[in-house]
């Protein structure tokens, strides 16, 4: 039997996150600036996110019918992330954004049940292919600006889709995990999960919303922020260079480090205690990082936070839901969703590109969070 995390499934799982950063970071300046305005970015992480919403019942169907069968769902996505670049109408690219976030979300959910199947070293486990995944989304990072700068929109369309096509085919050769569960029937995954994990939910909903509105808040205050050092060309056109690295690949790469640490004390444990260092921290950063300047802005965007957050969310997830891993994870998927969702009804209503409404969501979101977990922390052990 392979093992559970194994080297070509990591590869594959950062070649996904590698596409997934390159799109972030060429959709956020380019489309919230350049193309259409501030208003199109929270759509666009609207449809980012709604589409998660069926992970739950891909996970459930997956631990009916087999996970290796519904992996092939996924390979559309390499067609879509195409569309989501080359076309024009703005209502026709939010769908292939939906869309494409569908099928990545369809691998992700798969890939991540075999990481929570050891429920003794699923720290351990999630921390590696976290760090895949931090990797591959760095290297996006990193070279997302520097090659859509210096190609055609068309040959950059067709550079993400193959890197796509490659890790999901990377992903299906690597996977390690079991081929289906226990499950005789999509009400049993269900009715199961909901079961085990459903009094963690408020506390998941919460937090993910509040990090929705910081990660898109500050996304566009970064591309600010630099071009305010007045480092690179006067054109601008550097600027995006320098987004790149500082918005991507340098957060993950000095959180790279910390990932294996954290799973180990994780699977000592100390889940509860993480989780509550991550939340405390965001509700710091994310309430600070507008009012600062633009070096400032920078160092504090560079902490490395997410390890924290994802790795124990992640492990107490596995802990109370042994045998229907799939479900579980997509059950995960599904609460980011709603948070996508909620952003989307936020965004009608109210105009959270204001400084005044970012602060409120921000400091009531990861207050209510903190102040669940309080309230369920002794849950919160393996």
């Amino acid at each position: 039997m392979k093992p559970k995390v194994n080297l070509l499934y990591l590869l594959g799982f950062g070649l996904l996150n590698t596409v997934y950063s390159m799109y972030v970071v060429i959709s956020r300046p380019l489309y919230g600036r350049d193309v259409y305005g501030e208003w199109f970015v929270f759509y666009l992480v609207s449809a980012e996110y709604i589409p998660a919403l069926l992970s739950f019942f891909v996970g459930a169907l997956s631990d009916v019918y087999g996970r290796r069968k519904i992996l092939w769902l996924s390979l559309p996505g390499s067609l879509l992330i195409w569309l989501t670049f080359t076309v024009e109408n703005w209502l026709l690219k939010i769908l292939a954004v939906a869309g494409y976030a569908f099928m990545h979300n369809i691998a992700i959910t798969i890939a991540l049940s075999s990481v929570l199947e050891d429920r003794v070293n699923v720290g351990k486990n999630y921390s590696r292919a976290g760090l895949a995944s931090g990797l591959g989304w760095g290297v996006g990072s990193t070279i997302a600006w520097p090659v859509f700068l210096n190609t055609s929109i068309q040959m950059f369309a067709q550079i993400v889709s193959a890197t796509y096509l490659l890790g999901i085919i990377l992903v299906m050769i690597g996977y390690g995990g079991k081929m289906r569960d226990m499950a005789g029937d999509l009400k049993t995954g269900y009715i199961e999960t909901l079961r085990r994990v459903k009094w963690f939910t408020p506390l998941m909903l919460t937090s993910y919303i509040g990090l929705a509105v910081g990660g898109s808040f500050n996304s566009l205050l970064m591309d600010e922020k630099i071009s305010q050092l007045r480092i690179v060309l006067s054109d601008g056109a550097g600027n995006r260079y320098f987004y790149g690295i500082f918005y991507g690949s340098l957060p993950v790469l000095i959180g790279a480090p910390t990932r294996p640490l954290i799973g180990r004390l994780i699977d000592k444990g100390y889940a509860r205690e993480a989780l509550a260092t991550a939340l405390l921290s965001y509700l710091a950063l994310f309430t600070v990082l507008p009012l600062t300047p633009p070096v400032l802005f920078i160092i504090l965007w560079l902490i490395p936070i997410y390890p924290l957050y994802d790795t124990s969310l992640y492990s107490i997830i596995s802990w109370k839901t042994e045998r229907f891993e799939a479900s579980a994870s997509g059950f995960v998927a599904s609460i980011t969703s709603l948070a996508g969702i909620s952003i989307l009804i936020l965004n009608t209503v109210l105009t959270i590109e204001s400084i005044e409404v970012y602060m409120g969501l921000i400091v009531s979101m990861f207050t209510l969070s903190i102040l669940y977990l309080l309230m369920i922390r002794n849950r919160l052990d393996r």
